[in-house]
């Protein structure tokens, strides 16, 4: 099992997480500015190679992924069946 968090001192709020994986990203407003965050009841099983790409996309590296990693073929990092944390 997989576990999404959002550093929010890291996020800008630009919305890239959110625009590429919105079935797991939304943004809301925290104090006046726009963070964001992992949607309440997702399954992240389902939608980890995005969530995957979301972070490696995240400008900031706010985007942090906790749970089963490993490398495919070309040497990318996919979520599969050895425990790691990121």
């Amino acid at each position: 099992m997989i576990k999404v968090e959002i550093d929010k001192d890291q996020c800008i709020g630009c919305g890239s997480c959110s625009s590429m994986v919105p079935d797991v990203f939304e943004l809301v407003d925290v104090d006046g500015s726009m963070k964001a965050q992992v949607k309440e009841g997702v399954d992240l099983e389902k939608n980890k190679e995005a969530i995957i790409s979301a972070r490696d996309a995240c400008a900031p590296q706010a985007i942090i992924v906790d749970g089963e990693v490993e490398e495919d073929e070309g040497g990318d990092e996919v979520l599969g069946e050895k425990s790691q944390a990121l």
